[in-house]
């Protein structure tokens, strides 16, 4: 059950659509290989840095390309499953032990990495790392040739994900371990066990072939500085940001669990037998990485978990209530990974997250001229419009785009004198924006006059300039509604305007007729109207759509204003 558990946790992380933002433009290079016959050495997906030399995750775009070509979204959402499975089943190899702990554990570790096993080259990384962890730790318990295999995986794998140099440093760290060991001599005990010396020279041997081979992969040496230049966007990039407890809390308490535990195993794990300085090191060393950056949670994951089955399992497995507990853990992962905020279960991509609504609207009517994107939207423009629309910017911040650029481009989000300075440089003619109920994006746009909505669902929006290349298309568009327009705004509006705000509605209900947002708006424009009837149908069609939407309290409370005044 304990097994099932967990292979069932396995299948969650594919049972999810996929919504991940950088995905687009993994799959546009991929794509680019195919059509080439070879590596993208320079951008070509970006007007705005096109022919700037650009390296990337080549292995690993080019096979989730392949996935896709081969089977379409479910080959992607497929590959997603053997790689959640790989990490369970290594992790579970490297806790030994009760078969009931490594199990729990190995599901308590997908939970904790849930909110980062999404479909994209770092999650062909992570089970390459359980991989490495797993090769490493059967080289220093039972010798023979298993590490060598390691710096071929590090050669393939720096050309799919820069979590390669994590494993090569982890492997300079054993490779130091052992030979501690051998020099202790066993006058250091536990702390340095002298089992550990006996594969000092193979993992020695091993680990400087590891840094060569990582070196070796495309992007070059300069892959062991790829993460520090990601420090830079910590203040921009929720991935980047450390840990909260406020993160903890909502979005990953399986991690303060595991974090727990792991400190828990130190400390008191197998009665007097302390830990050696390598577990010390593992357990530490990734749970500071992990608190420094959200993204590296995963990391800390797969690395300790082993470590806490190995020092506590005879304990939990022993204690009352224990299996009982640990089989809970296992079967409890794949409803918190497939229930977690922000997921949808279904196969293909997730259209309540990509701006799939917008991307069809721009193929049929085909706007000139540069474009201003949401940097989350660049990659999906990317996969689906390119090379007839190259992005703005897309979420290569750590490969392609320069700090400074990134910045002017965070500020233009909000400022208008930033925004106009980058209109003035690189003549926006159409932009595609964030249009959620709850974001608060491309701001300067959406209070400029000069720029006419002629697209709104609840994922984004397409402005045109109404003086531009494309003000043909902007004749046809919204006259008063803005992304940003709050369902209240239109309770109060001034009578002359009413009318035409509920044109506006109308029209955004034919832009998506599943939309919540636009069945509010239209409630608010018959409100306004005078018509209660319908404005009460349609507040009872958003209600049915998303019974937890932000507009629906202003409108029933305007509803029941209204209703006891007549």
């Amino acid at each position: 059950m304990a097994l099932a558990g967990a292979l069932l946790a396995a299948l969650a992380v594919g049972a999810r659509r996929m919504g991940d933002p950088d995905l687009g433009w993994h799959l546009a290079i991929g794509r680019q290989m195919v059509e080439i016959g070879g590596l993208p050495r320079v951008d070509d997906l970006t007007y705005s840095l096109r022919g700037t030399p650009c390296a990337s995750e080549y292995l690993g775009e080019l096979l989730l390309w392949a996935a896709l070509r081969l089977g379409g979204p479910a080959g992607l959402q497929a590959l997603a499953v053997a790689c959640a499975g790989a990490i369970a089943l290594l992790v579970r190899r490297r806790a030994g032990g009760p078969a009931v702990v490594g199990w729990a554990l190995a599901a308590l570790a997908l939970m904790a990495s849930e909110n980062f096993l999404v479909v994209r080259p770092a999650l062909l990384s992570l089970a390459l790392l359980a991989a490495a962890m797993a090769l490493l730790d059967a080289q220093r318990v039972g010798g023979g040739r298993a590490a060598w295999l390691l710096p071929p995986l590090l050669l393939a794998w720096s050309a799919i994900h820069t979590f390669a140099t994590v494993a090569a440093v982890i492997a300079v760290g054993y490779a130091g371990h052992a030979v501690a060991c051998r020099l202790a001599r066993g006058r250091m005990g536990g702390w340095l066990p002298a089992r550990d010396g006996a594969s000092a020279g193979t993992l020695s041997v091993v680990a400087g072939a590891g840094l060569v081979a990582t070196c070796l992969g495309p992007i070059g040496p300069r892959i062991f500085a790829t993460p520090w230049k990601a420090v830079e966007y910590a203040g921009f990039l929720t991935e980047w940001a450390p840990v909260s407890l406020r993160f903890v809390a909502l979005h990953a308490p399986a991690f303060g669990v595991l974090a727990a535990l792991a400190l828990a195993a130190l400390l008191v794990g197998r009665g007097d037998e302390r830990p050696s300085l390598l577990e010390v090191a593992l357990v530490l060393g990734s749970l500071a990485l992990a608190l420094a950056r959200m993204r590296l949670v995963p990391v800390f994951a797969i690395v300790a978990a082993p470590v806490v089955a190995r020092r506590l399992g005879a304990a939990l497995a022993a204690a009352r209530g224990g299996p009982a507990l640990l089989l809970c853990t296992s079967l409890a992962a794949a409803p918190v990974i497939a229930l977690s905020p922000g997921s949808h279960l279904g196969l293909g991509f997730d259209e309540q997250r990509l701006p799939e609504g917008a991307v069809r609207f721009l193929a049929a009517h085909h706007p000139r001229g540069p474009l201003w994107n949401f940097l989350s939207f660049g990659g999906w423009i990317e996969h689906r419009l390119h090379p007839e629309v190259r992005a703005f910017i897309d979420g290569r911040t750590g490969y392609l785009v320069p700090f400074a650029f990134f910045r002017d481009y965070a500020e233009a989000e909000h400022d208008a004198a930033a925004f106009a300075r980058l209109e003035r440089r690189w003549g926006f003619q159409w932009a595609v924006v964030p249009a959620g109920p709850l974001d608060r994006f491309s701001e300067p746009i959406a209070a400029d006059p000069r720029w006419v909505m002629v697209h709104l669902d609840d994922v984004a929006a397409v402005y045109v300039l109404a003086d531009g290349l494309d003000g043909a298309l902007a004749e046809r568009g919204y006259r008063l509604l803005r992304h940003l327009t709050p369902v209240v705004a239109l309770l109060d509006a001034p009578p002359a305007q009413r009318q035409v705000l509920a044109a506006d509605a109308a029209r955004a209900l034919g832009d998506q007729p599943d939309s919540p947002r636009a069945h509010l708006l239209v409630a608010a424009a018959a409100l306004a109207l005078g018509d209660l009837g319908a404005a009460a149908r349609e507040r009872d069609h958003a209600q049915a759509l998303d019974p937890r939407h932000p507009g629906l309290s202003d409108l029933d409370a305007r509803l029941g204003s209204v209703a006891r005044g007549r």
